[in-house]
């Protein structure tokens, strides 16, 4: 849960740090998409983080399961 909550806060503070620094740039070109630009990095950051934290959670629950006798005993039934 901690992770979780980690990773939406970074997010949220990635959007907010990259999204000023793209609008005070001297550039007409950036500062035009920096709402755009900054939307789609961040859907990627939010895309890699859901993988990695899917594989992870698929690995604590594949240890939990071959390690916890309540349910070696509930798979012999």
């Amino acid at each position: 849960m901690f992770c979780v909550l980690a990773v939406v806060f970074g997010v949220i503070m990635y959007r907010v740090i990259v999204l000023s620094i793209l609008f005070v740039s001297q550039s007409e070109v950036v500062s035009k998409f920096a709402k755009i630009v900054t939307t789609a990095t961040a859907a990627v950051i939010n895309l890699v983080a859901i993988v990695i934290l899917n594989r992870v959670s698929g690995k604590m629950a594949l240890y939990i399961y071959m390690h916890c006798d309540v349910c070696n005993m509930c798979a012999g039934l």
